[in-house]
């Protein structure tokens, strides 16, 4: 899902949940201005058609990112201006949240944006994926730590993102294929 918002006359891209290479700030929907990202990283969105398109005169917004000037642009994803609703949404998430084959079933994942103390720009991430921690800054990886049981993963989403857990839902990770082995109950 992404938002689009209105402020002042300007429309804008707001997009919180693409993870890793998403978008840090609102996006001017205007064709291809390059806006930057995290750290080197350069974003942008554009309208084009589609290969895909049966109608060529058909237009979609298409989000684009590169890690750094040098490199290659990347298509994250497509949108279009038209409004969807809760129960739009509803049917379109039921397969990929439930179905055992989906990423977003088969990877736990949370991503903590890391700001300049100084600017407040935004320098790099912390990426939380199944039972690994990682610093992302200025496009360079470093491994933080490597969770082997939940109980593990669970002080670290609080250590490190200030996630707070319940023993309730701890226990809605059991069985699923993003648990992490070495749960003591």
């Amino acid at each position: 899902m992404v938002n689009l918002v209105r402020l002042q006359g300007q429309r804008y891209l707001v997009d919180v949940g693409f993870g890793g290479p998403g978008p840090c700030r609102p996006i001017p929907l205007t064709d291809a201005s390059d806006t930057p990202g995290i750290g080197v990283q350069t974003i942008k969105v554009s309208q084009q058609t589609l290969d895909q398109h049966s109608d060529q005169d058909q237009k979609a917004w298409v989000y684009s990112h590169r890690e750094s000037d040098e490199a290659n642009w990347v298509d994250g994803y497509t949108f279009t201006e038209v409004e969807f609703f809760p129960f739009d949404f509803e049917v379109m998430n039921l397969a990929t949240m439930t179905l055992r084959q989906s990423f977003f079933v088969q990877t736990l994942l949370c991503v903590r944006v890391i700001l300049d103390e100084k600017t407040g720009d935004p320098v790099g991430q912390l990426i939380l994926m199944n039972g690994e921690l990682k610093k992302k800054v200025l496009g360079k990886y470093e491994l933080l730590e490597t969770f082997q049981a939940e109980e593990e993963r669970i002080a670290g989403l609080k250590k490190w993102f200030g996630i707070e857990i319940s023993d309730e839902d701890q226990k809605g990770i059991v069985d699923l294929p993003t648990e992490l082995k070495g749960w003591k109950t």
